[in-house]
């Protein structure tokens, strides 16, 4: 019964989607000529709504009820990147990397993803990309970057652990989920992160000032500052994570400062930027 639900609400939703988007993959069909092309164009256009979906309902639910399976067997070992998570935040990563041409060896551990972004057409293995054995399935000798996509904060910083241990040449890019989560990255060793909800809100920041009447170099620059700014922060902090009093103190001493450098940044005499403003 539980198989039969699970099954009904992944093909559902393909389905569901499918409506929407026929005409958008029938146009580039007869653009392109190629139906393989088409497909792999719908999946790209389809993916953000029914990985979020997937992700957020048909996961949680059916999570605990999946009997464990083994791992794919991995046909490309010669990729530039690995990519571990093919959610939410992974896949947008996936498609920034598919439009460059660079290709990337996809890993997930969540079977109904796996299956799910097979029907949109993209190529993605099943596997926990903790264990030593499928990183070497997947190149990770060879391969340059090794990116940390998942949501699962335990099973990242298992993945860290075994690329630093036997593949120390292999550069990591880690997803984190907030704060806490980047500070133990830190610990481990990870010097590339990037907090998931960071960007987003930079970007409605700027939005924000843009509708309230400042110029878009302005928006733009108050933006960026803040972000090294923060990204300083976060680097300070995680050594005070065992210590909560000197946690507070450097972390309200790091608000001030920050209070200062934008006060004097108001009262700085700016020159025209009516070049990054959009005509009209």
């Amino acid at each position: 019964m539980i198989q039969a639900i699970r099954d009904g609400l992944t093909i559902g939703t393909a389905r569901l989607k499918r409506a929407r988007f026929l005409r958008v993959k029938t146009v580039r069909r007869f653009a392109k000529g190629e139906d393989g092309i088409a497909a792999v164009e719908f999946g790209m256009v389809a993916a953000p709504f029914l990985f979020t979906l997937n992700e957020r309902l048909v996961q949680p639910w059916f999570s605990s009820r999946l009997p464990e399976r083994e791992a794919d067997e991995i046909d490309e070992r010669d990729n530039p990147v690995i990519l571990a998570g093919f959610g939410r935040f992974g896949h947008i990563v996936g498609r920034i990397l598919h439009l460059r041409g660079i290709k990337a060896t996809v890993l997930d551990l969540d079977a109904e993803q796996v299956e799910l972004v097979r029907k949109l057409g993209i190529k993605v293995f099943y596997g926990d990309a903790s264990r030593l054995e499928l990183l070497k399935a997947a190149g990770a000798e060879k391969a340059k970057l090794m990116i940390i996509a998942i949501d699962d904060e335990e099973k990242s910083l298992l993945i860290v652990e075994t690329v630093r241990k036997h593949f120390p040449n292999l550069k990591i890019l880690a997803r984190a989920a907030g704060r806490d989560h980047a500070y133990r990255l830190l610990g481990v060793g990870v010097e590339h992160i990037f907090r998931e909800t960071l960007g987003s809100s930079l970007d409605l920041s700027v939005a924000a000032l843009r509708m309230l009447g400042f110029r878009a170099y302005e928006a733009q620059r108050v933006a960026l500052s803040f972000r090294d700014y923060d990204e300083q922060t976060v680097r300070e902090l995680a050594q005070y994570t065992e210590d909560k009093s000197q946690y507070i103190a450097v972390a309200r001493e790091r608000i001030r400062t920050l209070n200062d450098l934008f006060e004097r940044e108001r009262h700085r005499v700016r020159h025209s930027d009516i070049g990054w403003d959009p005509p009209g």
